[in-house]
């Protein structure tokens, strides 16, 4: 992984649990001291996001910000080691870190379920369910939140069917909880050091 690849994933990763309005607007080996009011073609600084919000978070709460980096400095390393070892990770991550930058609502409902679609399953028989499932077993024990759990994101992958076949149904707050729904779940696998296999997955479903 180069230094551009790692600047984006720690972008990402500030995204995610920092505040969603960080921006990675210019890559450069000097610093902006010494690029500031120069013409100079050694001192090169290359423009990165510089296209517009289509679909503007916030954070959900105030935070310590400080606290907040302290995280990313704790758990960095571990988080850019699962991209590299599960494509799936680093397809979330990219979903978490792209949402915003996507024209269409219903793309970027699309691309989030893809992320847990490729994270919860290898088949492509009954997507709903079983996505839904192992995602609500994953977050949850047997009990009530994870039956509401399950409820809620069949719920939301409905409305990513209806976005995917040309006929979107969906509101603001559908792309809003589907993408809390990732968020969560790659943060348990960070703080976890592990994406499930599909045995991990299927213990917890169905018990030992």
């Amino acid at each position: 992984m180069n230094s551009s690849e790692v600047a984006m994933r720690l972008t990402a990763l500030m995204r995610m649990w920092v505040d969603p309005r960080i921006r990675l607007t210019m890559m450069s080996a000097e610093p902006p001291e010494k690029i500031a009011g120069t013409v100079s073609r050694v001192h090169v600084a290359n423009a990165v996001e510089v296209q517009p919000w289509y679909f503007q978070l916030h954070p959900a709460t105030e935070r310590d910000t400080k606290e907040d980096l302290n995280w990313i400095k704790k758990h960095w390393e571990t988080a850019l080691d699962l991209t590299q070892q599960s494509a799936a990770f680093s397809l979330g991550l990219d979903a978490i870190a792209q949402v915003q930058l996507i024209h269409s609502s219903a793309l970027g409902l699309v691309s989030v379920w893809a992320a847990l679609e490729a994270l919860f399953t290898s088949s492509t028989s009954e997507l709903r369910f079983r996505v839904s499932a192992m995602i609500a077993a994953y977050l949850h024990p047997p009990g009530p939140p994870r039956i509401a759990e399950h409820k809620r994101a069949m719920k939301l992958y409905d409305a990513r069917s209806a976005a995917a076949h040309g006929a979107p149904k969906h509101t603001a707050n559908d792309l809003l909880n589907s993408l809390e729904i990732l968020r969560r779940v790659l943060i348990k696998m960070v703080y976890e050091e592990k994406v499930p296999a599909r045995e991990d997955l299927e213990l917890l479903l169905f018990g030992s």
